[in-house]
């Protein structure tokens, strides 16, 4: 498999599913649901009777601890559901390039296990945007256990010659984000696919989300948040932690290296200068990656509209 996805692929992951054994309740909601699993004791039987209870039964639920009977048990009682066995670590853009793989339908929700729809969030209007506007992802709200909106629309600014991220808490219905907060959302699995998924060479979800968000954006697909649809987390929720690391160095080569100049995308040679400084690896491996990447802008070029440059310069002047 290529570096970066030039197609959708999720990896010859080692996994195995166990269960959806049953096809999906026709009178279910045309969406698949991808269950993120993360710390916490949480009653797994009631949170799938919840989804059942909110017309999603086509769900894909991702498995950290290996077989168990209660699993087993939960296969059985609740047949369409698929549990996705993880034997080795996977990243967790890894976990929804497979998710939404798997997926029965065109629009998936992906969800973490501490997450909660507030009531009606999943109205007719968001699943109409999805499938008709043909955003790649359509994030939530989020919301505290208090009930308070919480600053989940990503900006991109440049700050002393540096990349931040601003996140706003105050947004109009379907103002665009760079990316995903917390990688949840619906996402339309066809534009998901167009675009090549998640890379998975990135271990650190930070830098990983925001390689994805970048990506749609310079190759003109959008990551929107909708204020008719909200999240809760069911406990208190730890920020982005951002280090760089050697995954930041493969995010500048990828995303703020290249240049957009007369209908064409490149690594300008003088980019791999900082990369190599930066990168915290030996110089024939930075070189290494270098090459590779720069091949593969340049293997993709066409579907780029542009560099990263222009769109945080788009996004100052909304």
């Amino acid at each position: 498999m290529s570096i970066i996805h030039s197609t959708f692929n999720s990896r010859n992951s080692d996994v195995t599913i166990l269960g959806g054994t049953e096809p999906v309740n026709h009178k279910s909601l045309p969406i698949s649901v991808v269950l993120l699993n993360r710390g916490g004791k949480y009653y797994r039987s009631a949170y799938f009777s919840y989804l059942e209870s909110l017309g999603l039964t086509s769900v894909i639920s991702f498995e950290t601890t290996g077989y168990s009977y209660e699993l087993e048990s939960l296969s059985v009682r609740y047949p369409s559901v698929k549990f996705a066995l993880l034997n080795q670590p996977e990243t967790t853009g890894g976990m929804i390039n497979i998710g939404i793989g798997e997926s029965t339908y065109n629009q998936v929700l992906v969800l973490w296990n501490d997450m909660k729809l507030v009531k009606n969030s999943l109205s007719d209007s968001v699943l109409q945007n999805s499938i008709e506007k043909k955003f790649v992802s359509i994030s939530p709200l989020f919301m505290t256990t208090k009930m308070e909106t919480m600053p989940c629309k990503m900006v991109p600014v440049i700050e002393n010659k540096n990349l931040v991220i601003n996140p706003e808490k105050y947004v109009r219905d379907l103002s665009p984000t760079i990316y995903p907060w917390d990688f949840a959302g619906i996402y339309n699995k066809k534009e998901f696919m167009s675009v090549g998924g998640f890379d998975i060479e990135f271990s650190d979800p930070y830098w990983q989300n925001l390689d994805f968000g970048f990506r749609c954006a310079m190759w003109g697909y959008q990551n929107v948040i909708s204020t008719v649809f909200k999240v809760t987390y069911q406990n208190q929720t730890e920020g982005e932690v951002i280090v760089k690391n050697t995954d930041y160095s493969r995010f500048y080569l990828k995303n703020l290296a290249p240049v957009y100049r007369k209908n064409k995308i490149d690594i300008p040679f003088m980019g791999v200068f900082p990369f190599i400084f930066k990168s915290g690896k030996r110089t024939s491996e930075s070189w290494a990656e270098y090459i590779k990447i720069k091949k593969w802008v340049r293997d993709n070029g066409s579907k780029f509209k542009q560099d990263a440059k222009s769109v945080i310069q788009d996004w100052e002047s909304e």
